[in-house]
């Protein structure tokens, strides 16, 4: 069985966690799982490798509603959780935020507090649902619900609780205790009351998830802690559920704990990293300092080295890091239709895949293509889309296995790398097109009525780029359609009677390093058709790079 996790980060104390803790009931139920990095909220419609999975498990809106429905009209057992698809009929697995608030003010009540403040981050959907239940609790304790009492701030990190801090002390708010919707604002609500305040009231503060900094930070701090590994388990019982044609319900609650101080277990280890999957790591000194110390060195070297050194890193991540191969995305104006290898890595050396044909192409819901071994000893697989101003440009993917013999694998100490690497790799290639699109516009502006235009192709990492006219020249003028086809391949906007023919002559022409010419109609906007010359010419730079420059000469009346 295959199991998929559509999340939209694989980082932090809450996906991070769900994420390691999904993986580790695969590992045990002898699934194979591949996790998909959506770095959105909403948004990603990409369906990768969906004709591969047996059951898919969604952690909040890692995904659009439209993909969401992809999925189920594809007939896959699918669960979210902490997220309502409506009105997508997806079960959802959540944390019973009523409860979590309610034993929050049973906890605040029993120390004699009756003025509670609540923070949290109103947009998004479990914060937003905490705060509904403080309201239904000051009902239910016949507490009035107080403006002033409410601090709704922007995110859930250490910074929103720092606002809201700020903001209480200027309206002297007189509530004694504070229910924060996240424990990192906790955190930071606390830290910052007490520097803001020369003689800090003593005020009680709650806040939802069990991370292991709070102990250690601030220990006073009462945590609900919603259970994510019961969650996760829920989960997956659920899709094993549907996968055997059993019912299963529409909406699963997870009961929360609450965990304070005074509790006799009460320490980072036995209270919040008891059910962590990754303690033989965590208390391998020697692997954890070798893990931290370097997550800003080795990703840069590896870029330094056009990912060529990728798979320098699977000493330290064996389990994860078997094979993997960079791909691009193509398509054109169809979103994403398909994927193409263009690199493959293995611990051994790497493959340049330079050709353009059927073993190195997929349709995307059907990735991996051929050409990529992955065979059944491969249970794990992750993938890594890269976005260039909210375009996905490719995607790097790696392959692995929990029978390799290495003991010490961190998944979280991985997917810090490959983010790393991949968000660095974007960065890079979105400087390198902004300084492109300058450059051309300064030609363009000295330039008046160009015929000939053109089109640069960097083989090695295909990479294709349009300049600015001959985008405008297809009636692509917009800053938006520039950002969205600058670097489509030179295929996608080839006719069809002529594609298979300009084809043949770029693969012989890459083979042979010998430049050809030919004629070929390309798509205008408004799916009208216009004929050019085509000359290509190919180069080797000093970094031995295979380049590509297409001159496109009109054979027709601009006018």
């Amino acid at each position: 069985m295959h199991i998929a996790i559509f999340s939209p980060y694989l980082q932090g104390f809450y996906f991070g966690e769900l994420c390691n803790q999904l993986r580790q009931f695969c590992v045990l139920k002898r699934f194979k799982f591949s996790v998909i990095r959506t770095d959105s909220l909403g948004s990603f419609s990409i369906p990768i490798s969906l004709s591969q999975y047996d059951g898919v498990v969604i952690l909040r809106n890692a995904i659009s509603n439209e993909l969401a429905k992809q999925i189920l009209d594809r007939g896959i057992p699918v669960v979210s959780i902490a997220y309502d698809f409506f009105p997508l009929e997806i079960p959802i697995i959540s944390s019973d935020n009523d409860y979590g608030v309610e034993i929050a003010f049973n906890y605040f009540i029993s120390n004699g507090h009756s003025k509670i403040a609540y923070v949290g981050d109103l947009s998004q959907y479990d914060l937003r649902r905490r705060y509904e239940a403080y309201c239904d609790q000051l009902e239910i304790n016949l507490m009035t619900l107080n403006e002033d009492y409410v601090y709704a701030i922007d995110d859930t990190r250490f910074s929103g609780g720092y606002t809201a801090a700020e903001r209480f002390l200027a309206k002297d708010c007189d509530a004694t205790a504070i229910l924060c919707g996240a424990g990192l604002t906790a955190i930071g609500f606390c830290k910052h009351y007490r520097e803001l305040h020369p003689d800090p009231s003593p005020i009680k503060i709650a806040g939802f998830d069990a991370i292991p900094i709070t102990p250690v930070l601030e220990p006073d701090i009462a945590m609900i802690d919603q259970n994510l590994h019961l969650i996760a388990h829920a989960a997956l019982n659920n899709i094993e559920s549907q996968i055997n044609g059993e019912s299963v319900q529409a909406n699963t609650i997870i009961e929360p704990k609450l965990i304070t101080k005074d509790d006799d277990i009460y320490d980072c280890e036995t209270t919040v990293l008891s059910t962590c999957v990754e303690l033989s790591e965590l208390n391998n000194n020697a692997y954890s300092k070798s893990v931290i110390a370097n997550f800003y060195e080795w990703p840069r070297e590896i870029l330094r080295s056009n990912l060529d050194d990728i798979m320098s890193l699977s000493p330290i991540f064996e389990r994860f890091m078997q094979l993997g191969c960079l791909s691009r995305f193509s398509g054109g104006e169809s979103k994403y239709e398909s994927l193409r290898v263009v690199k493959i890595y293995t611990p051994q050396g790497n493959q340049d895949i330079r050709e353009i044909h059927t073993l190195s192409t997929s349709a995307t819901e059907e990735f991996p293509p051929p050409i990529l071994d992955t065979n059944e000893d491969f249970e794990f697989s992750s993938h890594f889309p890269i976005f260039i101003k909210n375009r996905a440009w490719g995607m790097i993917s790696m392959y692995g296995s929990s029978q390799v013999h290495s003991s010490t694998n961190s998944f979280l100490g991985f997917t810090g790398y490959m983010d790393i690497i991949t968000k660095m790799l974007a960065l890079e290639l979105e400087t390198k097109l902004v300084a492109k699109k300058q450059n051309e516009k300064k030609d363009s502006s000295t330039k008046t009525n160009i015929l000939t235009y053109k089109i640069s192709w960097n083989v090695s990492k295909s990479l294709f780029e349009w300049d600015t006219a001959t985008l405008d020249m297809l009636g692509l003028t917009t800053d938006l359609e520039h950002n969205i086809y600058r670097n489509m391949d030179i295929i996608d906007r080839i006719h069809l009677d002529d594609e298979t023919r300009v084809r043949n002559l770029i693969s012989n022409a890459i083979q042979t390093q010998t430049p050809f010419s030919t004629e070929a109609r390309f798509k205008l906007k408004g799916n009208t058709y216009k004929k050019f010359e085509v000359a290509c010419n190919i180069s080797v730079n000093g970094e031995n790079e295979i380049l590509s420059l297409f001159h496109l000469t009109s054979t027709e009346d601009l006018d």
